[in-house]
């Protein structure tokens, strides 16, 4: 029996032994023995294992590195991770909780993640950088998947982009958050983050302390996403828009929105508050039967549209028509930047692709009109203006872009005036002289090769 029993506790003996000469070195440095970590090997191991850990070296990923368990990382605001060759992920969260303090994920230009939280994962970065991370989709730098929860304290995103090719306009450039995500910002300064939505939960964000955000996209596909911001913190909410039923609400509530896709226009669009829409690089276009895209609906609102294309279709007759009524409409303001305004059909004088009531003011910068056309040759057909028709004492601006043909009134309540800057190209500029003439202040590097002075004379 002795003997029996010595050979067994010798064959376990061996079995121990060989077990233990197959676990990586490298591993045991980083698990046990000094909870420092140099290399790619400790890191993902240590990531597997679970634990706190310094990083101790700046280190460069060919793989990704997976988090299963909790996992605390401590970059001392000196060591960098940075992505060698596009690793798709450098940090994956899948199902466990990562922390990383003071450290910089350099996504490199890689079409990689930098983060990635899966279903139920948690993420906190302390006082963190995460910069260039170019993707080719609409998820950014970090993406966190739904029901995920996100915390980022005094953190930094730095020139991460989203290039659009997934058939999705709505970016989410540093953090993209997915719908019953819950994402905690406190500080720090982010470009673009995104909360989505749909029919069975909605996304959720809160601001704190000083934290600044140049755009929050809340996805409006089902169920609102919701934001809750502190007055401590500076953020540009919009709300993503992507049908025409969504346009309509937004019009007649007023606030600030990002179009998510193109639009249809199926009959005119009453603006009832003031109206901000970042057009994404998308076009609204009017279908048959619509005589105004916009129109302000009576009241006295401010426009504001940037990076959006208003296609009248060759069937309406204004792509922006602001009220005629007796209100004070010096309130009433259209400001369009990097617009693009075509297509207009007018028949009568003051038909016009964008047409502006007395006293309202209009912007213009780096806008294109493009074949927007005027039939009428009636009794003020010297009155024509086919892409801007501006009323009598309003002020206009035009700075950049190209423009065939603006009209600037005037009555003997007052003369309209129009500022013309930058680059502006305006092929033929007219200035009312009925009752008091309507003034231009043309800068030499613009150009105008028009100008004429209504009804008769031209100068």
């Amino acid at each position: 029996m002795r003997k029996t029993f010595s050979k067994r506790v010798i064959a376990v003996v061996l079995a121990v032994m060989m077990v233990i000469t197959m676990v990586p070195m490298i591993s045991i440095t980083a698990s046990a023995a000094s909870k420092t970590i140099t290399t790619l090997a400790a890191l993902k191991y240590a990531a597997d294992l679970g634990g706190e850990y310094v990083l101790d070296a700046d280190i460069e990923l060919t793989a990704t590195v997976s988090v299963r368990h909790d996992f605390t990382l401590d970059g001392k605001g000196k060591h960098t991770l940075t992505d060698k060759s596009g690793v798709g992920r450098m940090l994956d969260v899948s199902g466990g909780k990562a922390t990383v303090t003071n450290t910089t994920f350099d996504v490199n230009y890689q079409n990689t993640t930098a983060c990635f939280v899966s279903n139920n994962g948690e993420l906190k970065l302390e006082n963190c950088i995460v910069k260039n991370a170019k993707k080719s989709s609409y998820v950014g730098a970090i993406c966190q998947e739904i029901y995920s929860k996100g915390t980022y304290n005094n953190c930094t995103f730095i020139n991460n982009q989203c290039l659009k090719k997934d058939g999705n306009n709505t970016t989410g450039a540093d953090i993209w958050a997915g719908a019953g995500a819950e994402v905690h910002i406190n500080g720090g300064s982010y470009n673009q983050v995104f909360i989505n939505a749909d029919s069975g939960n909605a996304g959720k964000l809160t601001v704190e302390g000083n934290a600044v955000i140049a755009e929050v996209v809340l996805e409006n596909d089902g169920k609102t996403a919701t934001a809750t911001i502190a007055d401590t913190a500076t953020v540009n909410v919009k709300t993503n828009v992507d049908t025409f039923a969504e346009l309509k609400t937004a019009a007649a509530n007023g606030g600030s929105y990002i179009l998510g896709k193109d639009i249809a226009v199926t009959e005119n669009v009453n603006v009832a508050k003031n109206l901000t829409i970042d057009g994404n690089g998308q076009t609204l276009t009017a279908t048959n039967g619509v005589d105004r895209i916009f129109d302000t609906a009576n009241a006295p609102v401010v426009i504001t549209f940037d990076n959006l294309t208003l296609d009248c279709n060759n069937v309406a007759h204004f792509a922006i028509h602001t009220s005629e009524e007796k209100i004070a409409n010096q309130d009433t303001a259209v400001n369009l930047t990097n617009c693009t305004v075509k297509n207009s059909i007018g028949d009568y004088y003051n038909h016009a692709a964008v047409y502006l009531y007395s006293r309202a003011t209009g912007y213009f910068e780096n806008c294109n009109f493009v074949n927007n056309k005027l039939s009428y040759n009636g009794e003020w057909a010297y009155a024509n203006g086919a892409d801007i028709w501006a009323g009598a004492a309003t002020n206009v601006t035009i700075k950049g872009g190209s423009y065939n043909q603006v009209f600037i009134n005037a009555n003997k309540g007052g003369g309209g005036n129009v500022k013309v800057e930058g680059d502006a190209v305006i092929a033929e500029l007219t200035l009312e002289s009925d009752g008091k003439t309507a003034t231009a202040t043309i800068a030499s590097t613009a150009t105008v090769t028009n100008v004429n002075v209504g009804p008769k004379e031209a100068v």
